[in-house]
């Protein structure tokens, strides 16, 4: 059962991403990314809001997480929260064991994954664009999924 938390840092005059900006350039969120039971610690940009930043803070379990809260980082990340005066407000979410519906599925559209074996199709660029702009669909289509994609020497995993 893993747990995500999604935090959303919020400021005023760009601070929340010079916050996530310091995080990454001093090292301090790649090294929550290195400890033992992170999944995923990445920052966005939300469209709507550009004074908050989200952070989506993935770990295995609770244990994870009471590790990682009770590290030397959390001091870190504690001053730099006060240095940028951010302000936050969390959501908790609890991994779904039992995976996507199959309703749900049919409104995912998915990377479909092939063997080297198989030829790599793209129709894309064609489906969407192909009426007005003919030649991005053909070297999108034609050149980076036909050509590029399809290259033995390349490993699309």
């Amino acid at each position: 059962m893993s747990i995500t938390m999604n935090l959303y840092y919020t400021g005023v005059g760009g601070n929340a991403r010079r916050f996530a900006e310091e995080m990454e350039s001093t090292g301090i969120a790649e090294r929550i990314r290195a400890e033992e039971g992170n999944l995923k610690y990445e920052y966005f940009i939300p469209l709507g809001d550009s004074e908050t930043v989200l952070l989506i803070d993935s770990w295995e379990d609770q244990e994870a997480i009471d590790r990682h809260h009770a590290s030397p980082m959390m001091k870190e990340i504690a001053k730099l929260r006060e240095k940028y005066d951010l302000h936050m407000s969390a959501e908790r979410y609890v991994s779904d064991t039992s995976g996507i519906p199959q309703k749900d599925s049919e409104y995912i559209r998915k990377w479909e994954v092939y063997e080297m074996s198989e030829k790599i199709v793209q129709t894309a660029g064609r489906d969407q664009l192909g009426e007005f702009a003919p030649e991005f669909a053909h070297f999108n289509d034609d050149v980076l999924f036909g050509e590029v994609w399809n290259e033995e020497a390349i490993d699309v995993k």
